[in-house]
């Protein structure tokens, strides 16, 4: 990963620019400030044009030889934010981009914890949920995925 001041470089290649660029760093109020809890949040940048009204932690994985990019967005799957508060942080969820098609979809919840090991088997995602020191395992078939344009997610900077 590449870094160019404010922003970390993913992916750039002939068809494509991915970056997370430094949005905030927010910490829990209800948090003992010596437990070292910040959360440090990014937008993401697909071609200089913005992810619109979300916010991302730092954790993405590329699938299928990089056609699908998974990233992790801060709170439940169908929140925007125009800011984000103290009462956002926790909940996190799946934002799933096929860079080949321009789609994109949002699924699945997570609170007071992360997604890991994502994986494609056949006709399946595969992912790990973990939370409260638990780590479970699952899949949803791609009919299942609720896909959009990612044109209708995307604005200029």
């Amino acid at each position: 990963m590449l870094s160019t001041g404010n922003e970390k470089i993913i992916l750039q290649n002939d068809s494509f620019k991915i970056c997370f660029q430094f949005a905030e760093a927010l910490y829990p109020a209800n948090v003992d400030i010596r437990a070292d809890t910040w959360y440090f949040l990014y937008r993401v940048q697909i071609n200089s044009r913005l992810i619109n009204k979300l916010y991302f932690f730092d954790r993405y994985e590329f699938l299928n030889n990089g056609q699908l990019l998974v990233l992790e967005a801060l709170g439940r799957k169908n929140q925007l934010f125009s800011s984000v508060t103290n009462q956002d942080l926790g909940i996190g969820h799946i934002v799933l981009i096929d860079l080949v098609s321009q789609k994109v979809c949002r699924f699945s919840e997570v609170h007071n914890g992360n997604f890991n090991n994502f994986r494609l088997n056949q006709d399946l995602l595969e992912y790990e949920k973990h939370f409260n020191g638990i780590c479970q395992t699952f899949d949803i078939p791609f009919e299942n995925l609720r896909w959009n344009d990612l044109s209708d997610y995307l604005v200029n900077k």
